[in-house]
């Protein structure tokens, strides 16, 4: 049996969704961009791998949940849309992993943007933003806490300007306590716990899904020469 392919992409300031192989006749549906409230990345490794070895009847059909999670406002009455971007056949770079993740929800809220302005994209994107922080002075350069309590979804904005550096290493952290005091309360979000590298100028997003702190922060871990920022915004929201 053949997976659900679907179609994904903006049709007059709407979210057009088409299932490519239906087994209904209308399977074109249409969701106004302007009564989006909130847009959810969902990232949950081995979670097809583990229902599989579990013996369920029906098991996730991918080996990892990489899914979008859409809800709309009240008024609206639209159910919350939910799609594995694995099943995705029109968005090249919407890819199997977390980068993939991270550009669908650049692209959606890219969509949102365009047809309501940026705010709006900022607000359904994770609902509360920092004020942009400059970090220049490695190692372990920490940002300023972030207040995570009442939030389960995270986008950290990385902006990097190398300055004659090869590369610059930062980590995404978090911590239960509710008052850290040295780096030892701190630890990576990244489930393998890796640190990201980054050799170009420009912009990254991190992004964490369904998980729970007390606060979260990027640290500005280390720079090979040169006298590199690394500029840090983070987005929090349910």
């Amino acid at each position: 049996m053949s997976l659900k392919q679907i179609e994904i992409s903006l049709v007059d300031c709407c979210i057009a969704i088409r299932n490519v192989n239906p087994t209904l006749a209308n399977s074109l549906e249409y969701y106004n961009i302007a009564n989006i409230k909130s847009v959810v990345p969902i990232f949950v490794p081995g979670f097809g791998v583990r229902q599989a070895d579990n013996n369920r009847l029906h098991p996730y059909p991918f080996d990892d949940k990489i899914e979008i999670e859409i809800n709309f406002i009240a008024e609206s009455q639209a159910p919350p849309i939910n799609f594995d971007i694995q099943a995705i056949s029109n968005q090249v770079g919407w890819t199997a992993d977390q980068a993939g993740l991270d550009q669908a929800l650049s692209d959606i809220c890219g969509w949102i943007c365009t047809c309501c302005g940026p705010a709006a994209a900022l607000l359904a994107a994770q609902g509360t933003k920092t004020t942009p922080e400059v970090l220049s002075a490695p190692p372990l350069d920490p940002s300023a806490n972030f207040a995570a309590r009442d939030f389960r979804n995270f986008t950290f904005q990385v902006d990097v300007a190398l300055a004659g550096a090869a590369n610059v290493v930062v980590r995404a952290e978090g911590t239960l306590k509710d008052a850290p005091a040295t780096d030892a309360d701190w630890d990576n979000l990244d489930i393998n716990n890796n640190d990201l590298t980054i050799t170009a100028d420009g912009v990254k997003l991190l992004s964490v899904a369904n998980r729970k702190f007390e606060f979260v922060r990027l640290l500005f871990v280390s720079a090979a020469g040169g006298a590199p920022t690394v500029g840090v915004t983070i987005l929090g929201g349910n």
